[in-house]
């Protein structure tokens, strides 16, 4: 599956999933199409980007079923789904940070704060998504916080089959991933982030970086912003200066804060 539908995923799992269909799922898998045709006739979440439309338009075409949802925006903010293609391979879209009607509170937004600090609220959830399925193709995505919840995801995941494509996933603290856990990030996840991207740039990556090109009218990053070849991949680029000078202070930041918690200064 190429990014760009991977990218198309990531734009779906900002959608609720409407409780007609929840109920629905309750008794097996169904066409994405359908949801895509649910989300247009009535979005639930507020009116639809451009991009957005654009995603339900290209996935109504695929023969992807949609295998499972979860959303736990009342309590820890988590949300996902699971895909399944014709030939069996699952694919898991990860939601990143939200606001809005079909986020009730902040704690996203609260959360890309804690997960440095590895106590993120939504690790547990995400270990229990991605060993739902511990054999198979695997591919797990996400923007944004799902980016950073993806390479967790494949950190933890205990399929040997698994791999994780991000869209300006957000980094981890450096010694928040074991040795094995890193060298699997290394050679099992793409992280595509666009040259400007501030997100993206935060802290460490044991995973490959690909920078690429953004639309100058689009948030750098926002999904909508990728530039997208004929071939699905993302056009690539030089990372800017910005990028590695915010890279650079993150990480001087986040030791600063981490002396602090271990002297007692601030809550530890």
């Amino acid at each position: 599956m190429p990014p760009e539908t991977l990218a198309y995923l990531c734009e779906f799992s900002y959608i609720d999933l409407p409780r007609a269909l929840v109920r629905r799922l309750g008794r097996g898998p169904f066409p994405l199409r359908e949801a895509c045709a649910a989300a247009r006739e009535d979005p639930p979440c507020g009116a639809l980007s451009d991009f957005a439309q654009n995603a339900l338009d290209a996935l109504a075409q695929s023969h992807l079923m949609v295998l499972h949802y979860i959303n736990r925006n009342a309590s820890t903010g988590f949300a996902a789904y699971a895909f399944l293609d014709p030939e069996g391979s699952v694919t898991l879209a990860l939601r990143g940070s939200e606001s809005g009607p079909c986020a009730p509170s902040l704690v996203d937004w609260t959360d890309n704060f804690a997960a440095p600090f590895g106590t993120s609220v939504q690790y547990q959830d995400i270990y229990r998504l991605v060993n739902r399925f511990p054999t198979g193709a695997l591919t797990i995505t996400g923007h944004s916080k799902g980016g950073h919840n993806a390479l967790y995801a494949l950190a933890v995941a205990k399929n040997p089959q698994a791999r994780a494509i991000a869209f300006n996933g957000q980094g981890f603290r450096r010694d928040q991933l074991d040795r094995a856990q890193k060298a699997r990030l290394h050679a099992a996840a793409v992280n595509y982030v666009t040259r400007d991207d501030i997100v993206g740039s935060l802290l460490y990556h044991p995973e490959r970086r690909e920078f690429c090109a953004a639309r100058p009218e689009e948030n750098a990053h926002a999904l909508s912003a990728f530039l997208f070849q004929a071939d699905g991949y993302p056009v690539p680029a030089e990372r800017s200066c910005t990028s590695r000078a915010i890279e650079a202070a993150s990480r001087i930041a986040l030791y600063g804060l981490r002396s602090l918690q271990s002297s007692g200064t601030i809550g530890g």
